[in-house]
């Protein structure tokens, strides 16, 4: 018999690996018939706790499996497949999850207009209901300002 950290060590392997992209865009609030910005767009890093939270999941334990929101962080420092949590989280507003196609997931948040004004974020963060994280992305410093609002798109496709 296979011990039970080599078997879950094969699904592992064995999971086809998903992509995922980030985009954050801004929208002034004072002028809602302009086009948002685009300030971000980017592949993001899936993390290892990624994978197993979704064999967990697969094998029935379906407990604070599902991705329940996004948070915004302080730490500049580049991603790695061992990241475990963002620095200084921020929560954000989780709008909406969606499956796009049955491959294909997109996960909306909304950072609103006097939400996280003139904090600096470094990073952004997917999380599981259970508060384990499931992807995580840097980027440049950014500063969010009033009357600005964010909407922070993630989206996870399985090759």
């Amino acid at each position: 018999m296979i011990p039970r950290s080599r078997k879950l060590d094969r699904i592992l392997e064995g999971l086809s690996c998903p992509k995922g992209l980030l985009e954050i865009w801004a929208q002034d609030t004072r002028h809602p018939d302009r086009s948002s910005v685009c300030l971000v767009r980017r592949n993001n890093l899936l993390v290892n706790n990624f994978r197993t939270q979704v064999v967990h999941a697969l094998a029935g334990d379906l407990v604070g499996r599902s991705i329940s929101s996004i948070q915004l962080g302080s730490s500049g420092v580049t991603e790695q497949v061992t990241d475990t949590l963002i620095t200084n989280p921020y929560s954000v507003v989780t709008t909406s999850s969606v499956e796009l196609s049955p491959k294909t997931n997109l996960f909306v948040g909304t950072l609103g207009m006097g939400s996280g004004d003139q904090v600096e974020f470094r990073e952004v963060g997917l999380i599981f209901a259970n508060s384990t994280l499931a992807a995580r992305k840097t980027f440049p410093t950014m500063i969010k300002s009033y009357p600005w609002e964010w909407t922070i798109r993630w989206t996870i496709l399985w090759t």
